[in-house]
């Protein structure tokens, strides 16, 4: 899924709007709760020998808070990098 299918996604099912928050990384993307301002979501992008891989160039990626349970469920898919906290 691409960036810009992500924010149109939350968009429409959360009405969230992405937010730029540093002048150092300006393509770095917050995305917030509405009600509380609590960021749920943040997408990056990142050198790609950063994540291991051999290729040059940066790959998107989205760092998003989930509960253990959750993460849990999702470890059995290769997409995702799990990293609990």
């Amino acid at each position: 899924m691409k960036r810009t299918e992500v924010f149109n996604y939350v968009k429409e099912k959360y009405q969230t709007e992405p937010e730029y928050l540093w002048i150092k990384f300006p393509s770095y993307a917050v995305l917030r709760h509405g009600d509380n301002h609590k960021w749920y979501a943040i997408i990056m992008d990142v050198e790609k020998n950063k994540l291991g891989e051999a290729d040059i160039g940066k790959e998107d990626i989205m760092d998003v808070k989930l509960s253990p349970e959750k993460v849990a469920s999702l470890s059995e898919f290769s997409e995702f990098y799990l990293r609990t906290i």
